[in-house]
């Protein structure tokens, strides 16, 4: 069994997309009470990109340990943010302390989404990180383009050089072939930490096939609760499946984002989505705060969705952003899920079985990432 450590929940799902496109059996947990179910692919998401520092390396090393202990768990894989969130550097230094690793080969980024590093500097699309969007990150904001900026004791690179000191060595990589080419100076005393461009090149190393793909079919008529945390989310009137249902949307009111009790719009949500069945609720106002302000609005999404299932589970929980799927996910008390699609290159659809015969369906999407095919 493969064994992969996630920041966030979204992170977790897209590694858990890439495991069942390479026809692996997968698993998400985010609670280590559960009993693990057989599965070739046990992705652990801990939403420690949430945390302060101390709390996520607690919380690593607590995981880390559990997981070392299974039987049938071979490899630890640690998933990182593409963009270099989180609490990456103090996580691996962690990680390497319970697993007894020296080197940890670092490749936060990812190719096949225009997302590289040169000479040490990332880049999306070409333009510098702290250039992009990522700027205005609440919780962590691109400061500049050099990785090793971001860090204390992180050494660079590049695809010319062996990887012969320890500490953690972040890579430079511009593409797949160059991905595959670092990947292979990692060696049986090192932790390999990343994104999913290297965790894809680690399967294919071992020999994984991809199995033939079959297109997403669609939600269909099926009744959904659409949830979108990132204050970055885009409308989605336009789309023929939100169309169809004739899915009202509900803003977050301006009073509520500034810090108002949030009871009158619950009570307007309870009321919209007792009529229509099916709901988008969004955030609605541009990204303005730091780390609480951020924590606060995801956890007042995450006690609203939390009300509506209550009354009325959905056919189709839909949740856009990684902090608030674990907020939404946390409220509910919903623990364990098996991966059933795979609608995009990280956009992910898991089942949870626990509300009776049928399963809730749920779709996660990272806040950077397009929804795919899901509402066409």
């Amino acid at each position: 069994m493969i064994a992969v450590i996630a920041d966030d929940i979204t992170g977790a799902a897209e590694i858990a997309g890439i495991g069942f496109r390479y026809g692996l059996s997968v698993s998400l947990l985010t609670d280590k009470s559960r009993v693990l179910s057989p599965c070739d692919l046990l992705v652990y998401a801990t939403d420690t990109r949430s945390m302060t520092e101390a709390e996520a390396v607690a919380e690593t090393r607590t995981v880390a340990a559990y997981l070392h202990e299974q039987p049938g768990v071979g490899r630890i894989f640690k998933k990182t943010d593409s963009a270099l969130r989180g609490h990456v550097e103090a996580e691996l230094r962690a990680l390497m302390d319970v697993l007894g690793l020296s080197r940890t080969l670092f490749l936060p980024e990812n190719p096949s989404k225009g997302r590289t590093v040169k000479d040490g500097i990332y880049r999306i699309g070409g333009q510098p990180l702290n250039e992009t969007s990522f700027a205005f990150d609440p919780e962590f904001p691109a400061r500049c383009a050099d990785v090793t900026g971001y860090y204390s004791d992180v050494f660079s690179l590049r695809l010319d050089e062996a990887m012969s000191s320890e500490g953690i060595c972040l890579a430079d990589a511009e593409s797949k072939a160059d991905v595959v080419a670092q990947l292979r100076k990692a060696d049986a005393d090192c932790l390999v930490a990343g994104a999913a461009d290297l965790f894809e090149a680690c399967l294919e190393a071992e020999e994984f096939v991809l199995r033939p793909h079959v297109p997403f079919a669609g939600l269909g008529m099926r009744r959904a609760l659409v949830v979108c945390g990132s204050t970055a989310s885009r409308a989605l009137d336009e789309y023929p499946y939100v169309r169809r249902m004739k899915m009202a949307t509900e803003s977050m009111p301006s009073d509520v984002f500034e810090g108002a009790s949030p009871t009158t719009w619950y009570a307007r949500l309870q009321q919209v989505y007792r009529t229509d069945g099916s709901l988008i609720m969004t955030i609605g106002h541009p990204s303005k705060g730091g780390k609480a302000f951020a924590l606060r609005l995801r956890s007042v999404m995450a006690r609203g969705v939390a009300e509506l299932v209550k009354e009325l589970p959905p056919e189709e929980l839909v949740i856009e952003g990684g902090a608030t799927a674990y907020s939404v996910l946390s409220a509910l008390g919903w623990k364990q899920y098996r991966l059933v699609d795979e609608v995009a290159p990280g956009v992910v659809r898991l089942a949870y079985d626990g509300l009776g015969a049928a399963p809730v369906f749920i779709t996660l999407k990272p806040g950077s990432y397009p929804w795919g095919d899901l509402f066409r």
